[in-house]
């Protein structure tokens, strides 16, 4: 019985190693993230978005796991939806949190300022995020649906201070 040469047997294991590979540090990031929890906890909504913020930047969880020019946001009259591009979502569905479950809160840095959403009371997961999209957030929210703890920003708000 005549045996395969090795670089067939790379060419045809390779995809779906890479495939396994690709979803165990997907599900890594978003166990890290917490993103299954919120998905558990806000299941995905078909609300219309009144308007969406993709490609952008954020930490997400306690460990500020980076979710760099992969976030894709999407501002409903019911509430936000967050997502991942479909190459990133296959372990982490959308969720989608209503407005009185979200929460934002300014956090002043060194070099710029963010904006942490609190998703939930007590908190089920956290997104940071700068904070000039979360000014463009509140500026495409509803009418009073933005809530800022610390008084540091309100809905039409410059978001530096």
């Amino acid at each position: 019985m005549e045996t395969l040469p090795t670089g067939v047997l790379i060419a045809i294991a390779f995809p779906f190693v890479f495939a396994a590979f690709w979803l165990g540090v997907t599900s890594l990031v978003g166990w890290i993230a917490g993103w299954q929890t919120l998905a558990r906890r806000y299941p995905d909504r078909k609300d219309a978005a009144t308007k969406r913020f993709t490609w952008r930047s954020g930490h997400m969880g306690p460990l500020r796991a980076g979710m760099n020019n992969c976030l894709n946001i999407d501002v409903c009259s019911g509430g936000l939806r967050i997502a991942l591009p479909w190459i990133f979502a296959i372990p982490n569905k959308p969720f989608f949190v209503p407005w009185e479950d979200v929460q934002a809160s300014s956090i002043e840095g060194y070099m710029w300022d963010e904006t942490q959403l609190a998703f939930g009371s007590p908190p089920a997961g956290t997104l940071t995020v700068s904070a000039a999209l979360a000014g463009e957030i509140a500026a495409a929210a509803p009418h009073g649906k933005w809530r800022k703890t610390n008084g540091h920003l309100a809905r039409g708000d410059k978001t530096t201070q």
